[in-house]
């Protein structure tokens, strides 16, 4: 990828002046860490998602090796694996034969993943398709719709589920997170694909397990939960700088027992085990509530 510098100059100088500063401040303090051979962390939400094009974007850093490890959710690990931008059709699932009303989501409609022949074709050799039901849906009156996220429609949505129980009975089997066994097999351009590619750990941190259906419940099932919090403590332990968007919950942040400067650490500590303080390093926070702000102003 070429960055096309004349977009990145534009977005700074729409900039008001003190987040510019504070831009500048990042960058340099990214600068400083990697000269050092420091590590990067992001610790992201939700909300920073791949239909915005964020999550490619961390992709993209992970490859130009400025991005040492990813915190996220699992809605967010779901979303990767089921694509975005979908082309579905919509129609009303109570007019619909064969389709339990009593299944459908509010507003009681039923969604269909617009495939070419091509692409049924290959996902019939993954799982057994209803290809009545499809051409149902295609001639029945409705609209066509763009999804941001490709995780409610038939096929696919199914698809998504289907590969998460067969990923975590992988995980199992192999002792690795499922983000990096579902990693394998994703497009490099995804933080799952590029941080497996890359030997760079994304992991989703502990409270935001609960998220993308199944998806969710593999991830938090694929390894113990002590395990992905010391590996989460390992990344932000190695981080010399931690770059944070969309997270609404603090303890996102030390995610666990392992962490003695804001978290409860010192217990740990105390018995023996290994932690890490979040003291002296950079966090720089994208989305800063004017609230939080404030406090970190008065502290």
């Amino acid at each position: 990828m070429n960055p096309d510098h004349a977009v990145i100059e534009k977005l700074y100088t729409a900039l008001d002046e003190r987040t510019q500063q504070r831009v500048d401040q990042v960058v340099t303090r990214i600068v400083e860490a990697k000269e050092q051979n420091g590590s990067v962390a992001v610790v992201t939400g939700s909300g920073p998602n791949i239909h915005e094009g964020v999550t490619t974007l961390i992709a993209e850093l992970i490859s130009k090796k400025l991005i040492d490890g990813v915190m996220t959710s699992s809605a967010v690990i779901a979303h990767e694996m089921a694509g975005s931008l979908d082309k579905v059709k919509r129609v009303k699932g109570t007019d619909l034969a064969g389709v339990n009303p009593a299944l459908l989501p509010r507003g009681e409609t039923f969604e269909v993943t617009l495939l070419d022949d091509a692409a049924l074709q290959q996902l019939q050799t993954e799982m057994i398709l209803d290809l009545p039901l499809i051409e149902r849906v295609r001639q029945m009156p409705g609209e066509t719709i763009i999804k941001a996220a490709g995780n409610m429609a038939y096929p696919m949505g199914l698809r998504t589920e289907q590969l998460a129980v067969e990923i975590e009975a992988l995980a199992g089997m192999t002792g690795q997170p499922f983000e990096y066994i579902a990693g394998v097999g994703a497009d490099p351009k995804t933080m799952i694909g590029a941080g497996a590619q890359h030997g760079v750990p994304v992991l989703v941190s502990v409270p935001q397990l609960i998220g993308g259906g199944m998806v969710g419940m593999a991830i938090g099932d694929s390894i113990p939960l002590k395990q992905r919090s010391k590996r989460i403590a390992q990344i932000l332990g190695q981080a010399s700088v931690i770059i944070e968007s969309g997270v609404a919950l603090t303890q996102e942040i030390h995610d666990g027992p392992f962490e003695t400067y804001t978290g409860h650490g010192i217990w740990s500590a105390w018995q023996g085990i290994e932690t890490f303080s979040l003291e002296g390093k950079t966090l720089a926070r994208i989305d800063l509530d004017p609230n939080l702000e404030e406090v970190w102003r008065i502290e």
